[in-house]
């Protein structure tokens, strides 16, 4: 910059607050003191810190590994770009497909024994009890059971007010009956064969779908060269 034009830049301030406030400032220096050493160290400077940092504390401080797990907060605060890259590039990619982030979830509900099932359109949900199909055998299901297995696969999407209002009504059926009812409907549920989701509806666990295996088509042997042809019609 030429001195002429550096002279321009400058300001006179002749306000006595503000060349108070200058002064007071003025008269403030941070300085910075080393704990770690035999004998204490003074840094004058910011960088005079961070070369001392660098020179006899960094290779301690650092630590190598395949995964590590920084706070979301941290993540937005990195200085280092190649990193701030890594991770907004992580983050798309889980925004679009979390798969990784659902594999970590799985790994997390299986250790504290809670179940994930695919329900209808392939949404994923979470139970404390595994789902399991029920053998509809006469012999071993109770006419209460299945009086409730009954209702639900006849009403789809019911919820356990509904069941109990149209199988006891609690203006006909006596307080035993509803208990029963209910009982009934808490075991199907226990053992995971009744589904209660979380907005109260009731679905009867059904077996997983066999995917239909068609037969592979039986090429034809090829005619041997001494094979007549066939004859013109």
């Amino acid at each position: 910059m030429p001195f002429e034009r550096f002279k321009e830049s400058i300001v006179q301030v002749r306000d006595p607050e503000v060349v108070k406030k200058w002064l007071d400032e003025s008269a403030w220096k941070s300085t910075f003191v080393t704990l770690q050493t035999t004998e204490p160290q003074t840094l004058n400077s910011s960088g005079d810190l961070e070369r001392h940092f660098l020179e006899n504390h960094l290779a301690a401080s650092m630590e190598e590994g395949s995964s590590f797990t920084v706070s979301g907060e941290a993540s937005r605060t990195l200085d280092q770009s190649a990193l701030v890259a890594a991770v907004r590039q992580a983050w798309e990619t889980e925004s679009r497909f979390p798969a990784r982030f659902g594999h970590k979830l799985r790994e997390l509900f299986f250790k504290n024994n809670l179940h994930i099932f695919k329900g209808k359109k392939g949404i994923q949900f979470v139970c404390l009890v595994r789902p399991k199909p029920l053998v509809m055998d006469s012999v071993l299901i109770s006419p209460g059971v299945k009086i409730v297995l009954d209702y639900i696969e006849a009403h789809p999407g019911c919820t356990r007010k509904a069941l109990v209002d149209a199988l006891a009504p609690e203006a006909s059926a006596t307080p035993e009956a509803r208990n029963i009812l209910l009982q009934d409907l808490h075991w199907l549920v226990r053992q995971g064969h009744i589904l209660e989701y979380n907005n109260g509806t009731l679905e009867i666990t059904r077996p997983p779908k066999k995917k239909e295996t068609k037969p592979s088509p039986v090429a034809e042997p090829a005619p041997s060269p001494d094979t007549p042809p066939p004859p013109a019609s």
